[in-house]
């Protein structure tokens, strides 16, 4: 059995503070972030070889300056460590299962701590089909259109709610409740870690409950920035872009992964 972990940092315990992802603003207080957040993933992984002692998981860092410390990784997991990777991030190559660990909601969530989409530096919003979608609901579909289910995901309250809106069945764990874009009621590390590896081998035990999901074909994905110049560098690179206005862009098609591809 093969499972894929993506993972994200914002949405670890103890996580708070636009600083705490940024390795730039303050180094220590990253590289702690990053220890919180490699021993959820740890957790994650050990409650999937509880199920499936003889997994293979693949754990893919999916925080923009990166998030897991290899030295710390769990010995049985492997890393795609950050770098360039485009969607689909090797879900063709035979997954059974994704699992989510550290998301956040998609950016303007109410009571929803450090909730971004994708960039918090370029990117406001993102709509699939006329429906804002985030980094949750967009990665789902992406393994969904390759037939992977995602079964787990840990985070926020509020990235919770937003894939149990999406994944019917999806198994969670809210390791911190929002207050405010920088605040939030927070689990320890320690118990998150007890909650994630209970839940994941939970999740696996049940995972012919969860059912890939995507939207039907043909698609149309709207992509709007904070910065003109983020608009004209993306018409530049994809072709197939249509400027919609000063900050927009979108494209058509009837491959989901190839339409969002540029986005994902």
């Amino acid at each position: 059995m093969k499972i894929f972990i993506l993972t994200d940092l914002e949405g670890a315990a103890g996580v708070t503070r636009w600083f705490q992802a940024d390795p730039g603003a303050n180094k220590e207080a990253y590289l702690r972030a990053c220890h919180w957040l490699t021993g959820e993933v740890n957790a994650a992984v050990a409650g999937i070889l509880e199920v499936e002692p003889k997994a293979e998981v693949v754990v893919w860092d999916g925080h923009g300056a990166g998030g897991i410390l290899l030295e710390e990784l769990h010995v049985q997991a492997k890393l795609i460590p950050r770098g360039f990777i485009r969607s689909p991030y090797t879900l063709d190559e035979g997954y059974e299962a994704m699992l989510m660990v550290a998301q956040h909601a998609k950016a303007g969530t109410p009571r929803a701590t450090l909730c971004h989409t994708y960039s918090s530096q370029s990117v406001y919003r993102y709509w699939l089909n006329g429906q804002e979608v985030g980094e949750i609901g967009l990665r789902a579909y992406v393994a969904g259109a390759l037939g992977v289910p995602v079964i787990f995901v840990s985070g926020d309250q509020a990235a919770c709610e937003e894939a149990q809106s999406l994944i019917p069945g999806v198994e969670t764990v809210a390791v911190k409740k929002g207050l405010h874009q920088e605040l939030a009621i927070t689990l320890t590390p320690k118990k998150a870690c007890e909650l994630i590896q209970s839940a994941a081998a939970k999740a696996l035990n049940q995972k012919e409950k969860v059912k890939p999901v995507f939207p039907p074909p043909p698609y149309t994905f709207r992509a709007q920035f904070l910065h003109t110049n983020v608009t004209e560098e993306f018409c530049a690179l994809y072709r197939q872009l249509a400027r919609v206005d000063a900050f927009t862009v979108e494209t058509k098609g009837e491959n989901l992964i190839e339409v969002t591809r540029p986005f994902a």
